[in-house]
């Protein structure tokens, strides 16, 4: 029987690395923590794996990894700010593994990462503008750390841009302030999630500072998009 005592404390989040406590060379990146146990997981064995790991407990939580040269190959930009949809994996072909999750350990967490300013792209919903007398203490703050605050999300498209989600003026005063590239938190999704987290930073928050006609203006082209399906996005009324 294995030492559960050592297991983790906490159920693992999408971008920790972790290693396989039976077989410890090659860290490997959880993408997925479906809600399942073990007993419940079905593997292409045909056996549960629970059944393929039967000296660890059947009531843990399934953990989904990719190995991390895999991952890098694959999904390069994968910082863990969403889980990856085992379907997507799928379809691009990158070998995935379940894992029991007293089995696995945790080493580290991955990083956001580093993206050029000059493929950074304003959300198509994005309709706000911002004066560079009205946001000196932003720009010289990141002038004098060569950083940002917080790192921008964006989603990362098929064509090698990357579409700002939330941070337009962090990414704006970045520029402003002369840097060539920021950290940022970066998500392989879909164009109708993107626009759901769009509306969600800019429109459902209780401390978003839109004026009226901005906020007008950004549900419009959200709607021109999507139509009456815009209606579903938070913050936009039906």
């Amino acid at each position: 029987m294995a030492d559960q005592s050592s297991s983790e404390s906490r159920p693992f989040s999408p971008g920790d690395i972790v290693i396989d406590r039976d077989d410890p060379p090659g860290e490997a990146v959880v993408v997925n923590t479906p809600p399942q146990t073990a007993s419940e997981w079905n593997l292409r064995s045909r056996l549960t794996l629970a059944e393929d790991n039967p000296e660890y407990p059947d009531d843990d939580n399934v953990i989904i990894v990719v190995y991390q040269d895999t991952l890098e190959d694959a999904l390069p930009y994968y910082c863990g700010a969403n889980p990856l949809l085992l379907s997507d994996l799928h379809d691009r072909g990158v070998r995935f593994y379940a894992f029991p999750q007293s089995r696995l350990k945790k080493t580290g967490e991955i990083d956001t990462r580093e993206l050029p300013l000059s493929k950074l792209v304003p959300a198509p919903y994005h309709s706000r503008r911002f004066n560079a007398e009205e946001e000196l203490r932003l720009i010289a703050m990141i002038e004098r750390d060569e950083c940002l605050p917080m790192p921008p999300l964006v989603q990362i498209t098929e064509d090698g841009q990357f579409l700002i989600m939330d941070g337009h003026k962090r990414v704006w005063a970045a520029c402003v302030a002369g840097l060539d590239t920021v950290q940022c938190r970066s998500m392989y999704i879909d164009d109708w999630e993107a626009a759901a987290i769009f509306s969600s930073c800019h429109l459902d928050w209780d401390d978003v500072q839109l004026d009226e006609a901005t906020q007008q203006e950004t549900i419009r082209r959200l709607r021109n998009r999507w139509g009456e399906d815009a209606d579903g996005f938070p913050g936009v009324p039906a």
